[in-house]
């Protein structure tokens, strides 16, 4: 199993350092890079699952620390397949401009709704302040979610009300965003004006606010994502990813 485990752990490492390639690499070398980012996913996919079978052939002593790092492998390659996926569906903004973007509901690819729900999209976070508003410009109706305070997290009815973070629909303390790399969630609006916002981690949440009518499928809607303010000690590019493919393996 350590042998495995070492092997599968370098195939990330490799994964990682095309990934740093492909940022700069032409069309035909990005093609190339492309396809063995694929087949070596391939491969850490094939070896986590014979290492979840090798997990009971180790000693019961030792099986709770080697279940930990095997785990450490299926989270690495869980966002190697959402930055993958979604490299196509980033959204950035630079330090000391505008921190979010507005994205029209009838662009996203990956928009598959339950029965009754207008949308559902994934969303990853790699930062601290995350926003994620809704807003249809013809209604009085629109939804946000976002900081309520130091490690707060809240849902809001209006713009306005997140602003001064007041009336709270829903809410719930967390640090989750200070502590996780990337957080990734899944937000959806239902038909009777239900806004709901799932975080998917151990330490994750769920909120939902109950609507006060029933919303039109026909009205327009614009999604504002991204954060609030921006750390002028960051010199890196704020990023999100939206519009992620769900069903990836966990």
């Amino acid at each position: 199993m350590e042998q495995l485990y070492h092997q599968t752990n370098r195939v990330v490492k490799e994964i990682e350092q095309i990934f740093q390639r492909l940022s700069s690499a032409g069309i035909e070398e990005a093609s190339n890079l492309e396809n063995e980012i694929q087949m070596k996913m391939t491969t850490v996919s094939s070896n986590c699952d014979r290492l979840d079978v090798l997990l009971y052939k180790v000693p019961v002593t030792q099986r709770p620390s080697s279940k930990m790092r095997v785990d450490q492998l299926k989270y690495d390659l869980r966002h190697l397949q959402y930055r993958e996926t979604s490299r196509l569906h980033v959204g950035s903004n630079k330090k000391g401009t505008s921190t979010r973007s507005s994205i029209n509901l009838t662009n996203l690819e990956n928009n598959i709704t339950k029965k009754n729900e207008i949308f559902r999209v994934s969303v990853i976070f790699p930062w601290k302040k995350p926003v994620f508003g809704i807003v249809a410009p013809n209604s009085t109706w629109n939804y946000y979610f976002g900081e309520e305070g130091q490690d707060r997290f809240a849902i809001y009815r209006s713009h306005n009300d997140w602003i001064y973070r007041r009336k709270a629909c829903d809410k719930v303390a967390s640090s989750i965003f200070q502590t996780n790399e990337f957080v990734e969630m899944e937000i959806f609006l239902s038909k009777d004006g239900r806004f709901s916002v799932f975080v998917y981690s151990e330490d994750g949440f769920v909120l939902s606010c109950a609507g006060e009518e029933d919303l039109s499928i026909t009205e327009p809607i614009t999604l504002d994502i991204g954060y609030a303010g921006y750390d002028k000690n960051l010199k890196e590019t704020y990023k999100f990813y939206y519009d992620c493919p769900r069903g990836l393996k966990k």
